[in-house]
């Protein structure tokens, strides 16, 4: 949802820790036993899931950022634009 390309830690969050509590509720699935994944932007993601969501169980990240608040708020430089 939303426009093409925008990426935001909080909603990418909020999108696990939603999924994380749907996958709890399947019959089929260990609630106590579900983890989250993480490489890149994705690594970030995990462990800011992992730390607001108990439910999580575990958490494995790869080449995520070391401080995902100041590197979010870090100015960025201008993104060239495309004719």
């Amino acid at each position: 949802e939303g426009p093409r390309g925008r990426i935001l830690v909080p909603e990418a969050v909020n999108d696990a820790t939603a999924a994380r509590a749907f996958m709890a509720g399947l019959p089929e699935v260990d609630g106590a036993r579900i983890g989250a994944l993480g490489a890149s932007y994705g690594a970030g993601v995990a462990v800011h899931a992992a730390a607001r969501d108990e439910g999580l169980a575990a958490v494995i990240f790869s080449g995520g950022v070391a401080n995902g608040e100041r590197q979010r708020r870090a100015p960025k430089p201008p993104r060239p634009r495309h004719a």
